[in-house]
């Protein structure tokens, strides 16, 4: 018997990234279309940020961090991904719905 593992609750986000890629100033803006992650509401205006050290590294752990932020509260993600097929993610400087998996807490 296959064993799943259970679904980790998620945010769904409908927006876009602003900036350069490797710009430390680039920044995700966008709305929250759905969730099931406590205190995180429909309609709620959050950003995103993607934190990496200046070296590059090959530790797996050391790649870089994304959080979400929503007022006062910071959710590092364990996943941000776009769910826009038509682009596979290249152009995610167009209003785009992507998915962020909090990191359990």
């Amino acid at each position: 018997m296959t064993q799943q593992r259970p679904q980790q609750p998620c945010v769904k986000l409908h927006g876009a990234w602003n900036g350069e890629v490797g710009d430390p100033q680039r920044l995700f803006t966008g709305k929250v279309t759905a969730s099931d992650v406590s205190g995180v509401s429909i309609g709620a205006k959050v950003t995103v940020t993607y934190d990496a050290p200046a070296q590059r590294t090959t530790n797996v752990t050391e790649h870089g961090t994304y959080t979400l932020h929503l007022g006062q509260q910071d959710m590092k993600l364990m996943s941000f991904t776009n769910l826009t097929e038509k682009t596979g993610g290249k152009h995610d400087t167009e209003q785009e719905y992507w998915q962020a998996t909090p990191l359990p807490q």
